[in-house]
């Protein structure tokens, strides 16, 4: 059974419980400066800042994001501390393909466009036990 840091675990549980991509990132980038920061956390940090300014309308921000993204992320590839990498890339992928070639659209047109979501995909048994049963570690204020 791999061990998890309580951050990683904010992380999943922001970005598939709370769907709140703002605090994902903040709690990512925490844990991403604590360890030494590693590029496959680099990489899911973008993945939740491309979610977020596509939440925004920035689509050309939510396209940049996702290209630094993925390639940090394919090396994981197909799973990788507990999480299915592949299914990310592929959902990820497919979304992008979905929009339209704008740099930028009212955020309230990107609810309009019944996009798919995305989650990341729990492989770790245990590590699913824990987020169904996890609340949030408080951030310091810097």
């Amino acid at each position: 059974m791999e061990e998890y840091a309580p951050f990683y675990i904010d992380y999943l549980y922001c970005f598939n419980t709370l769907r709140n991509f703002f605090d994902c990132h903040e709690y990512g980038e925490h844990l991403w400066l604590d360890t030494g920061r590693p590029e496959f956390l680099k990489g899911l940090i973008q993945v939740a800042v491309s979610l977020y300014h596509l939440e925004n309308g920035n689509l050309r921000g939510s396209r940049i994001m996702w290209a630094k993204a993925s390639g940090y992320l394919e090396p994981y590839k197909p799973v990788h501390m507990g999480i299915h990498i592949g299914t990310i890339y592929e959902d990820m992928n497919r979304l992008h393909q979905l929009l339209p070639d704008a740099d930028r659209v009212a955020a309230e047109d990107v609810q309009t466009w019944n996009l798919p979501d995305i989650y990341i995909q729990i492989v770790d048994d245990s590590l699913q036990g824990i987020l169904e049963h996890w609340t949030l570690s408080p951030l310091e204020d810097e």
